[in-house]
């Protein structure tokens, strides 16, 4: 739950003083394949029953995160009977099925405003925008961008002949400027979603191009990111897949906040038989302390 706190009071000849106000954050990124209202012939296969989404709910629950980016889910009504009441749901605009959003724990909305990031869509109606959220805590604002990139150029140079790459390449543009627009800001940041990378997996060959290495490059100066899946191994579905492409990114003030040893990947323990009643992809999060400024 959000967990609001204040730090103990200090009591000095019988008197109390207050410290300062804390919030502790859990935040995290979940692609819940092709969750729609209603289902086309080639995504018959994904159409969940209500005992699906009892199941969804279930690992819903263990996640227990206070915001949650979303990745493939079609409108609020289908994330609702996953996330409960206990939400409050914002999408991109995207006139598609497959939409990026989040769910945001009713006591956070009003601390919270969100709008697209429409240049990673290229102005291709195939390809997905962005969704930026700025929350207010504390007098702290945070921004998160919640993003849903190409498919199919998993870790490939950019430069590979293919049109996968060729428009995944083109996003890494509007994706390294909001990035370093927010670092010249100041404003603590977190990029999160399905990069459709692997960055653990990405080559250092000098006439390769490479994404993390552009969105990394400490320009502007301060501009110094942690990912927090690197050197990690995913174990969804029994490790089907172990190199992450699903990512929670940090700058330096953000990364202030989070709690050490706070990363955790919530696994299905359902037969494999319904990964495509759950998904292919197993929601990560993280959790953070947000003080106050200057704190």
């Amino acid at each position: 739950m959000a967990r609001l706190s204040l730090t103990l009071l200090v009591l000095l000849f019988g008197l109390s003083i207050p410290c300062r106000a804390e919030t502790s954050l859990r935040i995290a990124t979940w692609n819940i394949a092709h969750l729609y209202d209603s289902y086309p012939d080639r995504y018959r296969a994904y159409a969940r029953t209500d005992e699906d989404f009892a199941r969804l709910k279930k690992y819903a629950d263990h996640l227990d995160a206070d915001i949650i980016a979303l990745q493939e889910v079609e409108n609020v009504a289908v994330a609702q009977r996953v996330f409960g009441d206990g939400y409050d749901f914002i999408f991109s605009n995207r006139n598609n099925a497959q939409r990026v959003g989040f769910a945001i724990r009713k006591a956070l909305v009003p601390h919270s405003v969100a709008t697209d990031y429409t240049p990673l869509g290229l102005n291709r109606a195939a390809l997905r925008y962005g969704l930026d959220l700025t929350l207010n805590l504390d007098g702290q604002r945070l921004r998160l961008l919640n993003v849903h990139l190409k498919s199919f150029c998993h870790d490939k140079p950019l430069t590979s002949r293919t049109h996968h790459c060729a428009r995944l390449n083109q996003q890494v543009t509007p994706l390294e400027s909001w990035i370093d627009a927010r670092v010249r800001a100041q404003d603590p940041l977190i990029v999160l979603g399905d990069f459709n990378r692997r960055f653990d997996e990405e080559g250092t060959a000098p006439n390769g191009k490479w994404m993390w290495p552009i969105l990394s490059d400490e320009n502007p100066p301060d501009q110094k990111l942690l990912r927090v899946t690197q050197n990690r191994h995913s174990t969804c579905w029994a490790g089907q897949y172990p190199g992450y492409i699903d990512h929670i990114i940090l700058d330096v003030r953000s990364a202030k906040w989070l709690r050490p040893d706070s990363f955790r990947q919530i696994v299905y323990t359902d037969p494999k038989t319904l990964q495509r009643k759950l998904s292919d992809h197993c929601p990560i999060s993280i959790d953070l302390l947000i003080r106050e400024p200057n704190s």
